[in-house]
């Protein structure tokens, strides 16, 4: 229906785009080269569809440096084969006001429409300045080779109400969120993981929320954190133990079953890790792992943690937040090999340098190993410290 290209001008504050069809991207409008669409008052955008398998955009298409500020009005019933009622590609979506909604994805085989994470907005390699407005879920970002997507989300922005079980707004690691002053009204609900870049916060963390039921999302130190905030110890009996005054910590979920944390930060498993070896060995390097109810087994004949030989200290702490004390390290088969610290070997380069192992809680079980050297589960060699609190070895 419309065509804007290079430094192209649509301003429209009233009036009903509605219908249009297209074989590839933006069947309502297609927006590109720089060009800018203006939306406001009552204007609609309705029913734009893509005919196209393995097309986007079925309402509106902006890609290549082009801007579309929407300050009002409705975007709805976008229809496409594979993915975004509106598609943002290298280009921004400025949401002010309006609400985009009612997108659908049909499947390119059958037509019947399917459940998908992107059926109203979809960002590859774009960005999306959020102060105001409502999108009904459904929005998901993807990034392609070396490039990021940007979100800037602040004022009264509404990121809500998706439907079959799918994500409002889906962020992949490494995109880049700046969260803003928020508002009386603002709701936004994430699927994400980890720790994200933030420019500036001035966030009231009630305004944020994780699709899932187990963890929130929280505003922490200028950030936009998927976790949860917890003491170091656990507090297991109600006390704080060791070097824990009961200061909360933010901790990032751990989702891989085949590997642990490795590099600084806080983290807590989300399931049980089975996993080779695991080498800490960046100088200064402290990592924190809750394990969270959750069982670490070693591969045959494999150590589960060697804090290693470097330059500067490193350390590793080790506790268990579940109710029930239930999370555990344990060797599977371990026989007659001449490795020391089957569990956590400390191993720095001289007495000068010195590890350091914490175990708040959690059970550390080497029952049945034969080692042919000293410290069948835990060695602390070389000037190193192990600091027990809690927890049976």
């Amino acid at each position: 229906n419309v065509w804007v290209n290079t430094k192209g001008v649509v301003n429209m504050t009233g009036g009903t785009i509605i219908g249009g069809t297209a074989s590839s991207g933006g069947g309502n409008v297609y927006l590109s080269g720089g060009g800018q669409f203006h939306m406001s008052g009552d204007a609609k955008i309705l029913d734009g569809e893509i005919t196209a398998p393995g097309k986007n955009g079925g309402s509106v298409y902006i890609v290549k440096k082009a801007v579309f500020t929407m300050d009002g009005g409705t975007i709805s019933g976008g229809i496409t084969r594979n993915c975004g009622g509106v598609m943002v590609v290298y280009g921004t979506l400025n949401m002010n006001g309006g609400t985009i909604s009612g997108g659908k994805v049909l499947d390119s085989v059958t037509g019947k429409e399917k459940v998908s994470n992107n059926e109203n907005l979809f960002v590859v390699n774009g960005t999306l300045n959020m102060t105001g407005g409502l999108i009904k879920g459904h929005v998901q970002l993807i990034t392609t080779g070396d490039n990021k997507n940007t979100v800037n989300i602040s004022g009264t922005a509404q990121i809500k109400g998706a439907e079959d079980n799918c994500a409002n707004l889906y962020i992949p690691g490494g995109d880049i969120i700046n969260v803003g002053t928020m508002k009386k009204g603002a709701e936004v609900y994430v699927t994400a993981s980890g720790i994200f870049s933030a420019a500036t916060a001035d966030a009231n963390k009630q305004y944020f929320h994780h699709d899932s039921n187990d963890i929130d999302i929280q505003i922490y130190e200028k950030c936009l954190f998927a976790g949860r905030f917890q003491c170091l110890c656990g507090a297991w009996d109600g006390e704080h133990h060791g070097e824990c005054d009961g200061t909360q910590l933010a901790f990032g979920a751990w989702t891989s079953s085949t590997s642990l944390p490795t590099t600084t930060g806080n983290y807590y498993l989300t399931k049980d890790v089975t996993c080779n070896q695991q080498n800490i060995n960046g100088d200064g390097t402290n990592v924190v792992l809750d394990l969270n109810g959750h069982t670490v087994t070693g591969n045959a004949n494999k150590r589960i943690y060697a804090l290693f030989e470097t330059e500067g200290a490193v350390s590793l702490t080790i506790t268990d937040s579940s109710e029930n004390q239930t999370g555990k390290m344990v060797l599977s088969e371990y026989d007659g090999l001449e490795h020391e610290g089957g569990i956590v070997w400390l191993r720095p380069t001289s007495a000068e340098v010195g590890h350091t192992l914490n175990i708040y809680t959690g059970t550390f079980d080497a029952s049945g190993v034969i080692c042919d050297k000293s410290g069948a589960a835990i060695n602390a060699a070389a000037g190193s410290t192990f600091n027990m609190y809690g927890g049976t070895l």
